[in-house]
C-alpha cells in the first residue's frame, strides 16, 4: 500500500503546484496592473496638485500687481493736489491690504518650492526678492506723500521704477515661468491621459488573453490533472484495475441505477487458484508480476462498458452490465481459459507455470437478487463452491 500512497500523494501535489500556477496567472497580473494604475494615479495627483499650485501663484501675482497698482495710482492722485498732500485715513489700510496680498504670492510661491518646482533650493526666494523692492517703494510713496513737495517728483519717479522693476524683473519672469509650467502641465495632462488609454486597453487586452489561458490552462491541464489524480485514488496502481473504493462508489451508484430500471446484469468473483503457494515459492515479486498478468488477460477479454475492480489479494470483481447469465458465461469461460493458456515465466531459466482461476458468477433477474450487496455475496458463494469442486471452473 505505501507505493500506492506515494504515487497518489506525489499526484495530488502535482495537481497543486499545478493550481498554484493558475492561481499566480491570474493574481499577478492583476497585481501589475494596481501597481501601474497606482503609479498613474499618483503621476495625476502630482500634476493636478502642481496646476492648483501654479494657478494660486498665478491668481496671487495678479492680485498683487493690482493693489500695488492701485496704491501707486492713490498716491499719483493725492500729490498731484500741491495744497493737501495728507496721508488719508485707508492708507495704512491699503498698505496692510497690498501686504496682504505680497504675503499669499510669498505662500504661493514657497507651495511651489516645497512642490519641487522651484529651479534650485540654494537660489534667494523670489519672494524675498519682490519684499525688499516694496519695502523700497512704500518708502518712496510715504516720502513724496509727507516730504517736501520740490522732491515729490522725484520720489514718485523713483516709486514707478521700483514698481516696474517688480514687476519687468520679478512678477514678469515668475509670470512666464509659471505660464510656461501651467501648459507643461496641460500637456502633461493629455499625455497622460493617452498613457492611461493605452493602459487600459492593454490590460483589458492582457486579461482577455490571461483568462483564456487560464481557461485553457485549466481545462486542459488542471482538470486532467485533477481527473488523473481522482483516478489514482479509485484504481490499484499494482494491476490497474479499479479498487474497493471505486466498487463501493461509482459501481454501487451502477448497480443501483440498473437494478432500478430492471436491467439485466451479471457480477462475477475471480480468485487466483494457489496464488499463495506462487508467493512461497517464487517470493512476492513473482507474485505481483502474475497479478499484473492476470489483470492484462481480463481487460482484453472485456468489453469497455464491464468494470474490473481489484477487490482483495488476488481476488477481482467483473461487473457485466446488460450481460445476462448465458452471455456472463461465455464472458467468463474466455477469461478462464485465457489465463489457463497463458505462458507465465517466473523465474527466468524455468519452464513456464501454469496459473488458474476460479469464478463464480451471479446474474440479474436470473437469481433472483434485488441488491448489490446480496449479489456480491452469492457470487462469493459460487466461487467458494468452484474451489470446493477442484478449481479452474466457473460456478453460476
Amino acid at each position: 500500500m505505501r507505493p500506492r500512497s506515494r504515487h497518489t500523494l506525489t499526484m495530488r501535489m502535482s495537481f497543486r503546484f499545478k493550481l498554484g500556477i493558475l492561481l499566480l496567472i491570474i493574481v499577478l497580473p492583476m497585481l501589475v496592473s494596481q501597481i501601474i494604475y497606482r503609479r498613474a494615479i499618483t503621476s495625476l495627483h502630482d500634476a493636478l496638485y502642481s496646476s492648483i499650485v501654479v494657478l494660486n501663484t498665478i491668481h496671487a501675482t495678479e492680485n498683487f500687481h493690482a493693489a500695488l497698482h492701485t496704491m501707486l495710482n492713490v498716491t499719483r492722485n493725492i500729490v498731484a493736489n500741491p495744497n493737501n498732500r495728507a496721508i488719508p485715513d485707508n492708507w495704512n489700510e491699503l498698505r496692510e491690504s497690498t501686504a496682504k496680498t505680497l504675503d499669499a504670492l510669498r505662500e504661493s510661491l514657497q507651495q511651489i518650492n516645497n512642490h519641487g518646482q522651484h529651479a534650485q533650493a540654494s537660489e534667494p526666494h523670489p519672494a524675498d526678492a519682490i519684499a525688499a523692492i516694496f519695502d523700497r517703494l512704500m518708502v518712496e510713496l510715504e516720502t513724496a506723500l509727507s516730504g517736501p513737495a520740490s522732491e515729490v517728483p522725484s520720489h514718485m519717479a523713483t516709486a514707478r521704477k521700483l514698481f516696474d522693476e517688480i514687476f519687468q524683473d520679478h512678477i514678469d519672469k515668475l509670470h512666464d515661468s509659471h505660464q510656461q509650467r501651467f501648459d507643461d502641465l496641460k500637456a502633461d495632462a493629455h499625455g497622460f491621459e493617452r498613457q492611461i488609454d493605452l493602459l487600459f486597453y492593454g490590460q483589458t487586452l492582457f486579461v482577455g488573453i490571461v483568462v483564456l489561458f487560464a481557461l485553457f490552462f485549466s481545462e486542459k491541464i488542471l482538470v486532467k490533472g485533477y481527473l488523473r489524480t481522482e483516478n489514482a485514488s479509485l484504481s490499484d496502481r499494482l494491476t490497474e484495475a479499479r479498487n474497493r473504493r471505486y466498487l463501493e462508489t461509482v459501481s454501487d451508484r451502477q448497480v443501483a441505477g440498473m437494478l432500478e430500471r430492471n436491467e439485466p446484469f451479471s457480477l462475477a468473483l475471480l480468485d487466483i487458484d494457489h496464488f499463495k503457494r506462487v508467493n512461497d515459492t517464487f517470493g512476492h515479486d513473482a507474485g505481483d508480476k502474475v497479478l499484473r498478468i492476470i489483470a492484462e488477460v481480463v481487460r482484453k477479454r472485456l468489453r469497455k462498458s464491464d468494470t474490473f475492480v481489484r477487490y482483495g489479494g488476488e481476488e477481482f470483481l467483473v461487473l457485466l452490465p446488460g450481460a445476462e447469465k448465458e452471455a456472463a458465461i461465455v464472458i467468463l469461460e474466455a477469461i478462464r481459459k485465457g489465463i489457463e493458456t497463458t505462458p507465465l515465466s517466473l523465474v527466468d531459466g524455468d519452464d513456464p507455470t501454469r496459473i488458474t482461476a476460479s469464478a463464480g458468477l451471479a446474474s440479474f433477474p436470473e437469481d433472483a437478487v434485488d441488491d448489490f450487496s446480496s449479489m456480491q455475496k452469492l457470487a462469493d458463494e459460487r466461487l467458494y463452491q468452484a474451489k470446493s469442486n477442484g478449481r479452474n471452473q466457473c460456478v453460476n
